[in-house]
């Protein structure tokens, strides 16, 4: 990978002088102007991708994978606020999918690109990381028959507003079984979502 960034952080250097001297010499119909911003979104493409292919380099920071690191930040922050911000408005039609559907599409891929690419830590349920896993396994007796192993599934926000929970944020499980549960005081006491009612009602939750 270190190669590949170099290679594109040079061609992000030459692309805006190139452009210039084409137009200069009349090589094509277009105008200087126009071949000269076209290299700036050349610039511009070329630096992003080179600063996430030197980001994942990892282990491989020598001096010069650091100086493409840092040379290529500039052509990297504009790009990255113009996917950011595409990301997060995908995030929100998926949450706004996931209130009809209680299924999340995307969100899975959307952090994985702020993860990985963009450098931006998220847990499953699309908040900044909080220390949980998705393999983290909770086991707790839902009755005297059984014990359900809960597996974490993410953090989200109770929008019922009949709910006396309302606003409330709460950490998601899911057990063997497929039940969904909650957990609004981290892991003290848990309700299955199927009795919300119960909760909503003043009644114990387990």
């Amino acid at each position: 990978m270190k190669v590949v960034s170099w290679i594109l952080f040079v061609l992000s250097i030459l692309v805006i002088p190139v452009f210039a001297i084409i137009g200069a010499l009349g090589i094509t119909e277009d105008s200087m102007t126009d071949l000269i911003i076209i290299g700036v979104v050349f610039f511009f493409i070329l630096g992003f991708l080179s600063h996430i292919a030197i980001g994942f380099s990892h282990g491989e920071y020598d001096t010069a994978a650091k100086a493409v690191f840092y040379a290529s930040f500039p052509a990297f922050i504009i790009p990255f606020i113009a996917v950011f911000l595409i990301l997060m408005f995908i995030k929100f039609l998926d949450w706004v999918v996931y209130l009809f559907t209680d299924k999340h599409y995307v969100l899975s891929a959307v952090n994985f690109i702020l993860e990985h690419a963009l450098g931006i830590k998220m847990n499953k349920g699309g908040s900044s990381s909080s220390g949980k896993s998705n393999n983290e396994e909770v086991v707790i007796v839902q009755d005297s028959v059984r014990e359900a192993k809960l597996k974490f599934v993410e953090k989200s926000q109770d929008y019922d507003p009949d709910s006396a929970t309302y606003r409330q944020y709460f950490d998601r499980y899911r057990d063997e079984l497929g039940y969904y549960w909650r957990t609004y005081d981290n892991g003290v006491n848990f309700v299955k979502e199927d009795d919300l009612d119960k909760l909503n009602r003043g009644d114990p939750l387990l």
